[in-house]
């Protein structure tokens, strides 16, 4: 008998989709992601599988984007670096899977004492942040909470969000940083945030697809929540719904902000 919120995927609804070489890049990226998710969390897939998942999703959005700037040798290069972090004190867009693979992560990579001092970090972030719209969020500059000697300390597991942005002028960074309503948008390289992005509307729509949680999550709140349930993973899979208190939508987050979520639904 299924579990509550989940589909089998034998039920997973078709649809009426064009043809993939019909369809712009990024949609490509998403239609293929989509498929993908249904195919590998439709198996009843192990943590393992599904952590292998997560990281393959990102290491393909790379991959693209490096195709793509083969064709385009004159575009700029981008001017992040190692311990530039003007961004990481934005409020960050991520999918259930994501902030799931981030926080086992944590569990496998740290100490019981230093899981239990960035938890604390995580928690004392979001008790500040959370009835925060996304511009407040921006102009109280606090950083993230996985934020070490202006390193994040998940890179290797980062939120496609933050893989995805990027600029070509650090300048431009510190200026929004200083003052996020005055600045204009960033010059960046757009293929790197659209390929990034595509990928996770591609794995959210799997997951909706499949009766899993999908929502747009803020990553602070749910990584909270991740790290404070033992079996999230599990519980995720089975169609339960764990991150209501993180979702984006039911946020006070202002309409015409800017956040680190430029292009979080492809058009």
């Amino acid at each position: 008998m299924p579990q509550r919120g989940r589909v089998p995927p034998d039920r997973v609804a078709a649809r009426t989709l064009p043809q993939t070489r019909d369809l712009p890049w990024n949609l490509q990226i998403v239609q293929a992601e989509r498929q993908t998710t249904i195919t590998t969390l439709g198996q009843q897939p192990t943590t393992t599988q599904v952590i292998e998942f997560i990281d393959h999703a990102r290491s393909e959005a790379a991959q693209i984007v490096n195709r793509m700037l083969a064709h385009y040798p004159n575009v700029p290069p981008i001017a992040c670096r190692a311990g530039c972090a003007w961004y990481c004190s934005k409020s960050i867009a991520v999918s259930p899977p994501e902030v799931l693979r981030i926080a086992a992560y944590l569990r496998e990579t740290l100490s019981s004492a230093d899981l239990a001092t960035v938890r604390g970090h995580i928690a004392d972030l979001d008790d500040q942040t959370r009835a925060m719209s996304s511009m407040e969020r921006a102009y109280a500059r606090l950083p993230c909470a996985l934020l070490v000697d202006q390193r994040c300390m998940v890179h290797a597991v980062r939120p496609l969000t933050c893989a995805g942005w990027n600029a070509v002028d650090v300048n431009e960074c510190k200026a929004d940083w200083l003052n996020p309503e005055a600045s204009d948008a960033l010059a960046s390289n757009i293929v790197q945030i659209e390929a990034f992005q595509a990928m996770r509307l591609g794995m959210d729509l799997g997951s909706e697809a499949l009766g899993l949680e999908h929502d747009t999550l803020e990553l602070t709140t749910a990584l909270r929540i991740a790290l404070d349930t033992p079996d999230a993973m599990e519980r995720w899979l089975r169609g339960e719904r764990l991150f209501a208190a993180a979702h984006w939508d039911d946020r006070q987050h202002q309409r015409n902000d800017k956040t680190a979520t430029a292009g979080s639904r492809c058009s």
